[in-house]
C-alpha cells in the first residue's frame, strides 16, 4: 500500500508482472510520457511482447492515469 500526490502532467503507470519482459519498461514509458495515454499503453505492450519473444506469458493488465 502506498500514497502519493500526482502533480499536473504526472502519469501513474500500474501493471502486472507479465509486462516486465524486456527490462526496459521504464525507458519505454519515459520515452512516451508526453504522448496520449493510449500511445504509451501500446508502446509498453509492444515492448513487453518483443522482450518475451512475441508472446506474453500470463495475463496482462495495464492502467495509466494522468493528471491534466
Amino acid at each position: 500500500e502506498a500514497q502519493t500526490t500526482l502533480g499536473t502532467g504526472d502519469t501513474l503507470l500500474l501493471l502486472t508482472d507479465s509486462l516486465t519482459g524486456d527490462g526496459h519498461l521504464a525507458e519505454t514509458a519515459a520515452a512516451h510520457h508526453a504522448d496520449a495515454p493510449g500511445v504509451m499503453v501500446q508502446a509498453v505492450l509492444d515492448g513487453a511482447r518483443a522482450g518475451a519473444g512475441g508472446t506474453l506469458m500470463g495475463d496482462a493488465c495495464l492502467l495509466v492515469a494522468r493528471r491534466e
